[in-house]
C-alpha cells in the first residue's frame, strides 16, 4: 500500500457511540472538495479519491453512503477477502465522485460468528483484507481510507 496513503479507523466496542456518523461525514468531507462557506474558516483543499470499508455486519454506512445504488450491490467485504480481490465489490456513490466504497452485506451479517472466529485465529487479520483492496487502491488512485 502507497506510504501516502491515510488511514482513519473508527472503532470502539460500545454501540451508540457515533461510529457510523463520524464514519459518513468524515469520509464525505475527505471526499468533497473545499466548500464556499467552510473556506471562510479553515484551510482550502481539494477532494481526495476516499475508500470506505465497512466492516459492521448492520451495514448502516453502506446502506447511507449509496442510497439507493444499495439495492443493485453484487457483494462486499466478505466477498472480497473470500476471493482476494476487492475491484468487483467497490461502489463509486453516484453523489460524489471521489468517493468509493467496499460495503457491508447481509452475507456479513449471516457469517459475522463465523468471520470473527476465523479472523481471531490468524497472525495478522488485516493482512487478507490489505491484500483483497491492494490492487483496487492503485487503480481507483485511492488517497484516504475511513475504516468503520
Amino acid at each position: 500500500m502507497n506510504k501516502n496513503t491515510n488511514i482513519l479507523v473508527v472503532t470502539t466496542h460500545k454501540g451508540g457511540v457515533t461510529k457510523t456518523t463520524s464514519s459518513y461525514f468524515l469520509s464525505h468531507l475527505f471526499a468533497t472538495d473545499s466548500h464556499e462557506k467552510i473556506r471562510k474558516y479553515a484551510y482550502q483543499r481539494q477532494g481526495e479519491n476516499t475508500l470506505v470499508l465497512d466492516l459492521d455486519f448492520q451495514s448502516n454506512l453502506s446502506r447511507a453512503i449509496l442510497k439507493e445504488q444499495y439495492r443493485y450491490i453484487k457483494g462486499g467485504v466478505l466477498e472480497a477477502i473470500a476471493e482476494q480481490d476487492a475491484l468487483p465489490y467497490i461502489v463509486q456513490s453516484s453523489q460524489h465522485e471521489k468517493l468509493y466504497i467496499l460495503p457491508a452485506t447481509n452475507a456479513l451479517a449471516n457469517f459475522d460468528d463465523i468471520f470473527a472466529k476465523n479472523l481471531a485465529s490468524l497472525e495478522n487479520p488485516f493482512h487478507l483484507l490489505e491484500t483483497a483492496i491492494e490492487e483496487a487502491v492503485g487503480t481507483l488512485n485511492i488517497n484516504t481510507f475511513v475504516i468503520d
